[in-house]
């Protein structure tokens, strides 16, 4: 994976159940939710999104849904400003 790469850009992220794309050495640095409050959230809804600009500029938006058409909600929910 190479994070450097989206640097001052946009970093899409995504986790569909238990699983999240991004390694767990990334986790607190990157993502705008730690694991552990993606899958707290899992148990209210069925998708959602988060976001959080780090300081180097990169804008991360967290996509997470239960199921793979959860995902595609998500996206279809998806705002980018």
């Amino acid at each position: 994976m190479k994070l450097r790469a989206a640097k001052g850009g946009r970093l899409v992220l995504k986790c569909v159940g238990d699983t999240l794309v991004l390694p767990e050495k990334f986790h607190k640095s990157h993502s705008p939710m730690s694991f552990q409050e993606i899958q707290d959230a899992l148990k209210k809804v069925a998708h959602g999104s988060a976001r959080r600009t780090l300081d180097d500029g990169t804008r991360v938006i967290l996509l997470f849904g239960r199921t793979v058409e959860d995902i595609k909600s998500a996206v279809d929910d998806l705002k980018i400003d």
